[in-house]
This record gives structure tokens, C-alpha cells and sequence, in this order.
């Protein structure tokens, strides 16, 4: 029974990733993403009635498992209701699924069920996989339920727990318990144990000893250079490193923005454990080091035009721009009024800002497609999002400017994606033809998206002309153009009017230029 519950929870949780990619997707694939994370919420509640009815005798009605004050779960050590005893793989399976659903709160309370089953034995039961799944749980050793709070240059917050629970178990607590309380076995030390230490680490901000973790069991330093006479774990042993562990390593870097050393790190288990990045099964690791590049990297003019006020000594202005995006243009231009306020060194930091961004992410994109481990969504949508950024108002570029530079990751995104399609496209008749279908679908929602991105820019700076020719060059095909046809039209006002507003600005531009020359 345990195995099958497993298989299930990796059938749920697979059905959880794709609900995820179609997200990404947006509005392009909106009612398929509802379906699909119904599916997996359905699911999800079949598993769990699983483990309900293994707990309950058959007909007896009960609460839900999780009902408060009166569920299965507080009832069960209370009285006997099927007589049935939870193994070290059931409370595995249940708390794995809880953990891939974001539920850390039902996660814990399984922990606790099982300290309370075997009465001060709790310790000769833990199996190695529960400890890792403790670590996750109260060490904050998984980074795909890691929360980054508000910084000092952004104010996004990203949260995906569906839980209240705050773990606060320190991960050299978690450890010491773990090393002193292996009654029946010796501590294993394997790249699963230490990815999840690691993470821990990296999530307490704690870089050095994260990098010196690194630098002890794998020998790489923070660098990418091999400790000179390290010996390298064996392949056959349990510490050698895989995907998992260098995943582990590159997001803990980049959740403390150490860009430098990330991709360090990546070229070294490159070149010294040949770790393969061109595999279909690397494509979880791009998705996880674009999804943390651009989560680490993004800012916004408004907070950076605090903090550098704050940093710079203009009390006048503090508190001004926090959350008020909106009104960032009307204070900054209150701000250059200021005579201690250097206008130029604040360009300067915000330019870097937006180089530092854009570098990363475009190395990242030229390194996941000379590796070519196929088509994945993440790469695609962090790089789109650069696109969608020069069409907000920014303070280093005029809006030309915004829009070349907009044009190019379009045009970039869409020559790649034509490729994709034409690698996917297969007759209907083909034994695989169910496999490519699905990607086939995320390539061309990718494709529209791009190319609403790419007429819009135009339509922004007053470039209606150019897009016809876009249409007609650009589509896949006939129903693509005609579909984004009308979507250009629908938005043809907000372009023409954007379009005499600029004129407008360039005519009083000119009699400005004109009045000077007079003078």
C-alpha cells in the first residue's frame, strides 16, 4: 500500500508542476490552469481520503482528517478506530504530500502523531527519508517552499506556503539530533543529507558556512576551483554529487545574491563531477536557477530611489516612494530641485541595477540554450519578462530607447520559439503525437505572448506601421494572425492617442529648442 501512496503523491506532485508551468502561461492559457490545479486539489483530497479510510473501519462516519478540535487526527490516539498502525512509509507518504503542497502546518502535526505513537521511541523509528523531510520541514532545507520577504529594492513578497507555520529549528540543532539520535544505524552522509543541511544554511543567510559546506564535502570553493589535493568522493558513493545538490548550491547562492559565484559554481560540477546540463532531466534545475535569478535580481526605481535617498541623506524624502510607484516621477522630480541630491550618481545606481538584471539573466539564457536540454516555459517567461519591463517607464531610457531594446529580446524569444515549433511539429498520424501536443500548446501561448508584447511596444511609440509587417512576417500561421490581428485593433485608440501625445512632446521640444536659440 505504501508504495502505490507514493507513486500517487509523485503523480499529484507532477500534476502540481504542470498547474505551475501553466501559470506562468498567464491569460494565454487561463481556463486550462484552473482545470488543471481543480485536478490537483482533487487529487490531493483522494490521498488523503486514503489515509482517512486506512484509519477508520469500513462504513463508520467520521470527521474529516484535518477537522478542527475533531478529526481523524486528534482522535486517533484517543481511541481505536480500525486498529490499524501507522508505518515509518505511511507517515513518509503523508508528510511528503503535505510538504508538496505547501502545507507545513498538517506536515507537523503528522511529526507529532508519530511522537506520539511510539511513546519516547520516536527516534528508533525515523528512517533517513523522514529526517530529510525534517530538515525540510523545520529547517527550512526546501527551497521550493523558501519565503522572500520586502527588501530594500523591492517590494514583492514571495510566499508559496499555504501555511502559517514558522519553523525555527536552528539546521545544527536539527543536525546534532540527528548525528546523536541514530540508534539502529550510523549517520549516512549523503549528497540528499547534505543538499538539505545546505539549504537550511543558505536559507539563514549564513554564506559563508554555506560555501564552506560546499568547500568540504565536494571541495569546490566558492570560486569554482578545486581545493588542490581534495580527493573526490568515488561516483559510487552516497556523497557524490548530482542535479539535486547543485540546484541546491546555485539557489542558495542566489537567494543571498551571489551571482558571481553561482555561475562559478555551476562551471565547476561541470567540469569536475560531469554534471550533464544538456539532459531532458537537467530542465528541472534551469527552471529552479531562472525562477531564483529573477526573484534575486528584480527591483524597482521607486524602492531604489528610497534607498538611495536613505543612504544619500535627504530626509525630505523619506517614506515617499515606498509602495507609490505611481507617484515615483512626480517625487523625482520634486527631488532634483534639491541641491544635495546628485541626479547622476542616482541614474548611475539604477542603471546598474538594470545592468546587473539584464547581464545575469541574458548569460543565463545563453548558457541554457547552448546546453539544450529542451523546451521548458521558466527559461522563456523570465526572459519575456525583461521585454515587459523596458515597456514600463524607465528612468535610465527614453522610450525608444526602451522599445528597441524591448524589440530585440522579442524578436530573440520568437526566433527560438520558431525553432521549438518546428522541432515539436509532427504528423497527426505519429505514434508520438500525444507527447509533443502538450508543448506544442505552451510553445505557441509563449509565441502570443511575445508577439502582444512586441505590437504593443510598437503601438507605444507611435510605430503603427510596423505592425502589419509584424503580423504577416511573424505569425505561425493564418489563425495566429488573424487572432492577434484583432487584438491589435482592439487596442488601435490607446495607440493613436499615445502616438499624438508623443508628437506633442517632440513639437514643444522643438519650440523649446527654438526660444533657447533666440535667447
Amino acid at each position: 500500500m505504501a508504495y502505490i501512496l507514493l507513486h500517487l503523491i509523485d503523480y499529484q506532485k507532477d500534476l502540481l508542476l504542470k498547474a505551475s508551468t501553466m501559470k506562468l502561461l498567464g491569460n494565454s492559457a487561463s481556463s486550462s490552469q484552473e482545470l488543471q490545479m481543480a485536478h490537483v486539489r482533487e487529487v490531493r483530497e483522494q490521498i488523503r481520503a486514503i489515509f482517512a479510510n486506512l484509519l477508520t473501519n469500513e462504513g463508520q462516519e467520521v470527521a474529516h482528517l484535518y477537522a478542527r478540535n475533531s478529526g481523524l487526527l486528534e482522535e486517533l490516539l484517543a481511541k481505536d478506530l480500525s486498529g490499524y498502525i501507522f508505518t515509518e512509509a505511511d507517515y513518509e507518504n503523508i508528510i511528503q504530500l503535505e510538504l508538496n503542497n505547501g502545507k507545513m502546518d498538517l506536515a507537523s502535526r503528522w511529526f507529532r502523531r508519530m511522537e506520539l505513537q511510539y511513546q519516547g521511541k520516536v527516534f528508533d523509528h525515523m528512517t533517513q527519508r523522514l529526517w530529510l523531510l525534517k530538515f525540510m520541514l523545520f529547517g527550512n532545507g526546501q527551497p521550493s517552499l523558501w519565503r522572500v520577504e520586502k527588501t530594500a529594492l523591492n517590494d514583492d513578497i514571495v510566499d508559496p506556503r499555504q501555511s502559517r507555520l514558522k519553523p525555527e529549528r536552528k539546521w545544527l540543532d536539527l543536525f546534532q539530533e540527528y548525528s546523536s539520535k541514530q540508534h539502529k544505524l550510523r549517520p549516512v552522509f549523503s549528497n540528499e543529507l547534505v543538499a538539505v543541511m545546505l539549504a537550511s544554511i543558505g536559507y539563514g543567510q549564513n554564506v559563508s558556512q554555506a560555501a564552506r559546506l560546499v568547500e568540504v564535502n565536494w571541495g569546490i570553493t566558492e570560486a569554482g576551483e578545486l581545493v588542490q589535493g581534495f580527493e573526490k568522493p568515488a561516483v559510487s558513493d552516497p556523497l557524490y554529487p548530482d542535479l539535486h545538490v547543485l540546484t541546491t548550491v546555485v539557489v542558495a547562492m542566489l537567494y543571498n545574491h551571489r551571482y558571481i559565484a553561482s555561475m562559478a559554481y555551476i562551471n565547476a560540477f561541470q567540469q569536475h563531477y560531469g554534471l550533464e546540463l544538456d539532459k531532458p532531466e537537467s530542465k528541472q534545475f534551469w527552471d529552479q536557477i531562472f525562477r531564483w535569478a529573477e526573484i534575486a535580481t528584480k527591483y524597482s526605481e521607486a524602492r531604489a530611489f528610497q534607498h538611495f535617498m536613505n543612504e544619500t541623506g535627504s530626509p525630505a524624502f523619506f517614506g515617499l516612494a515606498i509602495g507609490l510607484s505611481d507617484d515615483f516621477h512626480a517625487i523625482l522630480e520634486e527631488a532634483k530641485k534639491l541641491a544635495n541630491f546628485d541626479y547622476e550618481r542616482f541614474l548611475k545606481f539604477v542603471a546598474d541595477l538594470r545592468g546587473q538584471r539584464v547581464g545575469f539573466l541574458a548569460e543565463l539564457w545563453k548558457c541554457f540554450h547552448e546546453s539544450e536540454p529542451g523546451f521548458s516555459v521558466r527559461p522563456y517567461r523570465a526572459y519575456l519578462r525583461l521585454a515587459e519591463e523596458y515597456l514600463e517607464r524607465l528612468v535610465v531610457l527614453d522610450v525608444f530607447e526602451s522599445e528597441q531594446l524591448c524589440s530585440n529580446v522579442c524578436y530573440e524569444i520568437l526566433t527560438k520559439l520558431v525553432h521549438e515549433h518546428g522541432r515539436h511539429t509532427i504528423s497527426q498520424d505519429s505514434f508520438n503525437v500525444n507527447i509533443t501536443a502538450g508543448n506544442i500548446q505552451k510553445i505557441r501561448a509563449l509565441y502570443i505572448k511575445t508577439m502582444k508584447v512586441l505590437i504593443h511596444a510598437k503601438g507605444q511609440t507611435g510605430r503603427l506601421g510596423e505592425i502589419p509587417h509584424i503580423l504577416s512576417k511573424w505569425s505561425l500561421d493564418a489563425d495566429m494572425r488573424l487572432e492577434l490581428s484583432a487584438w491589435a485593433q482592439r487596442q488601435e485608440q490607446v495607440y493613436l492617442q499615445r502616438m499624438n501625445e508623443l508628437e506633442a512632446e517632440k513639437q514643444k521640444e522643438e519650440e523649446e529648442d527654438g526660444f533657447l536659440d533666440l535667447m
